[in-house]
């Protein structure tokens, strides 16, 4: 068994399930601790819609949060989500906004950790 997350009708990530899980729970606590919407809709437990101007404005937060802040234990559970958020934006051919050298920096730095 896979989690599925959607664009539409294309399959943009089928991780396994205890990635999967790991990756929507820590991204709803993200989510949470911003005040912000996550933009993936549950549809059934395990297959999530992405929603695609809600999602890139939540890794924008997450992003402009990781940026700002120079705390270790912060910048680890902030970028663990952001990495594969990001990967999800790549899949989507979707782009993060940045609007400050921080945020750029920071962008190139999780997508490094891609690699």
């Amino acid at each position: 068994m896979t989690y599925t997350f959607m664009l539409g009708k294309e399959l943009v990530w089928s991780p396994a399930n205890t990635v999967g899980a790991l990756y929507i729970g820590m991204a709803h606590v993200v989510a949470d601790v911003l005040k912000v919407p996550i933009g993936l809709t549950d549809v059934f437990g395990d297959t999530f819609d992405i929603d695609p101007v809600v999602f890139p404005e939540f890794v924008r937060a997450g992003l402009t949060q990781y940026a700002a802040s120079h705390h270790p234990d912060l910048r680890l559970l902030v970028g663990s989500v952001l990495a594969v958020s990001i990967q999800l934006l790549n899949q989507m051919d979707a782009t993060v906004e940045t609007s400050t050298d921080a945020e750029r920096a920071a962008l190139d730095e999780l997508r490094e950790s891609l690699l």
